[in-house]
C-alpha cells in the first residue's frame, strides 16, 4: 500500500495527514497550453485593463516592477489620504453653515416673540386706558341713549 494508507487499526485505512510538499509555482500566462485562450481579444482587454499585460501583449513581470507598484501604491494611499481629510474639511464646513442658519433662526424666533409680547402689552395698556377713561356714571349714560331713542309709543317696555 501507499503512504497516505497504512495497515493499522484492524487493517482499516488511516489517512496519513502529514503536509503535502509544495507545489511548483505556476503561471498560466506562460503556459504553452493556455496560449490559445489568452489570445481571445476579450481576455487580453480583461488582462490589459488588471495590468497583468501590456499594451503589445508582453506579460508584465510583477517582480521586476515591484518598487513600481509599491510607489502607486504609495501614491493611491496618499490621495486616498487626502480625499479623507478634504471631505471631512467640507463635512465641519457644511456643519458650520447648519449651526449658523439655526442661530438665525433662533435669533429670528426670539426677536419674533419679543415684538409679538411687547405688541400684546402695549394693547393691554391701551385696554387698560380705555377702562379707566370710562366710569360707571359714564356707563350708565352711554347704556340709556340708545335705549330711550329705541323704543317708542306703546312698545312693551313702557
Amino acid at each position: 500500500m501507499s503512504n497516505a494508507y497504512a495497515n493499522r487499526n484492524g487493517g482499516r485505512p488511516v489517512w496519513d495527514a502529514s503536509p503535502a510538499p509544495p507545489l511548483s509555482s505556476y503561471d498560466a500566462l506562460r503556459d504553452p497550453n493556455m496560449r490559445h485562450y489568452f489570445e481571445n481579444r476579450s481576455v487580453q482587454a480583461h488582462l490589459y485593463k488588471t495590468g497583468q499585460i501590456d499594451a503589445a501583449g508582453r506579460v508584465i513581470d510583477m517582480s521586476k516592477n515591484a518598487s513600481k507598484f509599491a510607489i502607486i501604491e504609495q501614491e493611491f494611499k496618499a490621495a486616498e489620504k487626502l480625499e479623507y481629510w478634504r471631505k471631512k474639511e467640507e463635512a465641519e464646513m457644511r456643519h458650520r453653515v447648519q449651526m449658523k442658519r439655526h442661530e438665525a433662526l433662533a435669533r429670528a424666533r426670539r426677536a419674533e416673540k419679543m415684538a409679538k409680547a411687547k405688541e400684546d402689552r402695549r394693547i393691554r395698556a391701551e385696554i387698560v386706558r380705555c377702562a379707566k377713561g370710562i366710569t360707571s356714571g359714564d356707563m350708565s349714560a352711554s347704556v340709556s341713549a340708545p335705549r330711550s331713542s329705541f323704543i317708542t309709543e306703546g312698545s312693551v317696555l313702557d
